[in-house]
């Protein structure tokens, strides 16, 4: 296969070089039109959490009018987030609810914000996006083990073992008696909890147990509840 000219090479080197400078410029020249922007990137509309609304957070170096419009992939304006005066070196907020101008939930996706500033007749697009995820994650228990406790014996020391897998990476939280228990640090597809059986410091006395596993992801989007019985024999 023949190689390429000298010519030709350098040619394209000084392309890919150009094209890299104006795209480092643009974001240069972003950074210098609004200051600190920061913003939520993904959240669910539907769930019942913090995550409903999307935050857009920044500050201006000088006084001006901006006007926020969330885009979609395709560059149109699903939705106006309004005009406010932002003060120089002052913070400005703007939140989205995951809703179009005409009141419809949008389609989960991403999408993107633009910064329209009316006096600096500048406009400019945050090219990270946001994220609208309203799918809630599928829990499934893997093992229990064990199922059964010897009161004294096993009960005081021991624990049970929930080994689970996940439809996408998700924070596990074991609840028993209505409260929270046994709160999973990572998120991750599959992993394992550990439930010791005690309420109060104490070990529980013979008898049947229900405990829940609910899965919540990054959107706030929370699984229904997989139910695990544990048993507590006489010792």
């Amino acid at each position: 296969m023949p190689r390429p000219a000298p010519t030709l090479l350098v040619l394209v080197l000084l392309g890919a070089t150009a094209a890299a400078f104006t795209v480092a410029e643009h974001f240069k020249l972003e950074q210098t039109t609004i200051l600190a922007p920061r913003w939520d990137r993904v959240f669910s509309p539907v769930c019942r959490c913090s995550h409903r609304t999307a935050l857009l957070t920044f500050r201006l170096p000088r006084r001006d009018t901006v006007r926020v419009s969330v885009l979609d992939t395709r560059g149109q304006a699903m939705r106006v987030l309004g005009d406010r005066l932002a003060r120089r070196r002052r913070g400005v907020t703007f939140q989205w609810n995951g809703k179009t101008d005409l009141g419809r939930l949008v389609p989960d996706g991403q999408y993107s914000y633009r910064i329209k500033l009316v006096r600096g007749a500048r406009t400019v697009v945050i090219p990270y996006p946001v994220t609208v995820d309203t799918t809630s994650p599928s829990l499934r228990i893997v093992s229990v083990d064990p199922r059964s406790l010897r009161a004294g014996v096993d009960g005081h020391a021991g624990r049970v073992k929930i080994r689970y897998r996940l439809t996408e990476r998700a924070r596990v939280t074991v609840f028993f008696r209505g409260r929270a228990v046994v709160r999973g640090r990572r998120k991750r597809p599959r992993g394992q909890l550990d439930w010791y059986a005690r309420s109060g410091g104490k070990a529980l006395p013979p008898g049947i147990y229900k405990l829940a596993l609910v899965a919540e992801d990054a959107a706030g989007n929370r699984s229904p509840p997989a139910a695990v019985t544990a048993r507590i024999r006489p010792g």
